[in-house]
């Protein structure tokens, strides 16, 4: 009976450690998803602040890009309007040179 009593307590007991171990596990591994969780929520912050920050750069370079289109634009039209200008002074030049010796070269 006494070897009984003891084969039982020391089950018991093997038992007992299985379960304070496998207890340590559970305890450890919901501290770790705790700093886990913490640790993503805290990136999570940053790169919403970070994706703020770069909304931003973006709409500014959207503007700076329409501002630059509408420049380029208007330049465009001044070109094209001082070609044409040019190019009429030229016609003239010749129609004068061109009525004062009779030729169309002007040299």
């Amino acid at each position: 009976m006494d070897e009984l009593k003891a084969k039982i307590v020391k089950e018991g007991e093997v038992e007992a450690k299985a379960y304070d171990e496998y207890l340590q596990w559970c305890q450890s591994a919901v501290q770790d998803t705790g700093f886990a969780i913490e640790a993503a929520t805290k990136e999570k912050g940053e790169l919403a602040a970070k994706i703020t920050e770069l909304d931003a750069e973006i709409s500014e370079g959207g503007s700076k890009i329409e501002d630059l289109a509408s420049a380029i634009a208007t330049n465009e039209g001044d070109l094209k309007s001082a070609t044409a200008i040019r190019e009429k002074e030229l016609a003239d030049f010749f129609e004068v040179r061109k009525g004062a010796d009779g030729s169309n070269k002007c040299a």
